[in-house]
């Protein structure tokens, strides 16, 4: 199922917040990183590590099919079996039962494909695709302020997704045999391209190129393994480009900044490719990036496009290179998700499944925030102050960090993580982390350095901190804590 305004949409690129990681091979220096990002990407980001629960929607039925958080940040969109409901952001009261898509003579609710929020978070619209039963309306516009249906189009089709225009003015919609371009003006149909039913569709931020990849409905099953490219312009579409993935694709969506494509695969058994979330560089058709997922849950992106959050195998959030980030939320106790999705501001995250022990669905709102501490704020309840060692100032302060608490030779076994954060009053900090430890009581550890500017260009270090993960004591192992393991 999709969850379109999970894919950031063009309007809500004012939260521009980046993460540098840099893995325990090939790490730069901090000359080297700014010649090498620019210093603005050497921005806030939201510390994950403070997560917070905001609130907790008992949504009644086993699971829920498909989430989407408007860009505005007022509404919050879900849908299960066909029951389409509007919620509130900030405090999650319910504001719309939406009368959903319904099968053509019949009073029956029938399973939404997606939902896609308008750029201004004043539209919302779904789409409905069904095997044997077709729909009255198979593209529904709601007006969010009445909860209404503004428009209702394709009638009978079926559709697998849409996506808005960058200006909000048309909808394309993958209906029926190929892929529609709607006037919100009257509903009117423009343009229609493409000859085979479409899975997903993303809509490049400047609204020039088309992604699309056709449904795995036919009989040659390699059609949902290409993603095929369309350049848009006044005088119609051209195909521009395809790209070979080599698993059925099931979801779709450009970055922020127009320059990847990521695209969610359902896997290949007989190719032993896995389920797998592949980063794109689609001018130049290689991937960049490839990342291993252990479910279907479809993939959420950051409003800013630097994070993924997912059912992958290294974790709930990833960087988009696929550096694992360090969070609180608390997933033991949450189970797997059936769909996620960010808020606009990029510091939160909406959890949607069932808990372990819970009898039904609930939807959790988890809300950071953006990592800006100044010096002296790693006390006891984050990290435990130790002994500042004789350091000087240094050029360089992931090598000093790597020098002083890194591995002192290669281990297969234990992974070492370096991740630099530039905060905004000019100062950074250092996170070194050691996992997989060979040792009874301790699985991981984690220090945090703080550095402020010196002189020419070098800088201090003026604080270190330190937790860690303990074996054994009654203790979460994935609990970070500041006293000694037991």
């Amino acid at each position: 199922m999709k969850q379109r305004s999970a894919w950031p949409m063009p309007s809500v690129l004012n939260s521009h917040r980046k993460l540098l990681v840099l893995a325990s091979a090939g790490l730069l220096g901090m000359a080297g990183l700014a010649d090498a990002v620019g210093q603005d990407d050497l921005a806030e980001m939201p510390d994950w590590r403070s997560a917070e629960l905001v609130f907790e929607i008992e949504w009644g039925e086993e699971r829920l099919d498909t989430i989407a958080v408007s860009p505005d940040g007022l509404h919050l969109a879900m849908t299960a079996q066909g029951q389409l409901d509007v919620f509130g952001m900030e405090l999650g009261e319910h504001r719309h039962r939406l009368s959903g898509h319904l099968a053509a003579g019949m009073d029956m609710a029938l399973p939404v494909s997606s939902l896609t929020f308008s750029p201004d978070g004043r539209l919302l619209a779904t789409t409905s695709w069904s095997q044997g039963v077709s729909p009255e309306a198979s593209l529904i516009l709601w007006d969010l302020a009445t909860g209404e249906a503004r428009l209702a189009l394709a009638e009978g089709q079926g559709c697998h997704d849409a996506a808005f225009t960058p200006d909000a003015t048309a909808l394309w919609a993958s209906c029926g045999a190929g892929v529609q371009r709607y006037s919100l003006a009257n509903g009117e149909m423009t343009s229609d391209l493409g000859d085979r039913p479409v899975e997903a569709i993303a809509l490049h931020p400047e609204g020039e190129i088309l992604a699309s990849v056709a449904a795995n409905v036919g009989p040659d099953p390699e059609v949902s393994q290409r993603i095929v490219l369309w350049g848009l312009s006044r005088q119609g579409a051209n195909q521009i480009g395809v790209l070979e993935v080599g698993a059925s694709v099931t979801d779709l969506a450009f970055t922020p900044d127009g320059r990847h494509l990521v695209a969610q695969g359902q896997g290949d058994e007989q190719r032993q490719t896995p389920r797998q979330v592949t980063v794109w560089d689609w001018q130049r058709a290689v991937i960049v990036h490839r990342h291993a997922l252990l479910d279907s849950t479809p993939v959420a992106m950051s409003p800013d496009g630097t994070i993924l959050a997912g059912g992958f195998r290294d974790g709930l959030l990833l960087a988009l290179d696929g550096t694992p980030l360090e969070h609180g939320i608390l997933i033991r106790q949450q189970g797997g998700a059936d769909a996620l999705a960010f808020g606009p501001s990029g510091e939160e995250v909406v959890w949607a499944g069932k808990p372990p022990t819970f009898p039904t669905a609930v939807v959790r709102l988890w809300r950071t925030k953006t990592a800006n501490q100044a010096p002296g704020q790693t006390g006891e309840s984050d990290y435990q102050v130790i002994e500042l060692p004789e350091a000087g100032t240094t050029d360089d302060p992931v090598a000093l960090a790597r020098e002083l608490y890194g591995l002192r030779e290669p281990n297969a076994l234990i992974e070492e993580t370096v991740t630099l954060r530039r905060l905004s009053g000019g100062d950074s900090v250092v996170t070194l982390r050691l996992d997989g430890l060979k040792d009874d009581s301790v699985r991981a550890i984690r220090y945090r350095l703080h550095f402020t500017p010196a002189d020419e260009g070098r800088w201090r270090l003026d604080e270190v901190g330190r937790q860690q993960r303990c074996r054994r004591g009654g203790i979460d192992p994935d609990e970070w804590i500041t006293q000694l393991c037991p």
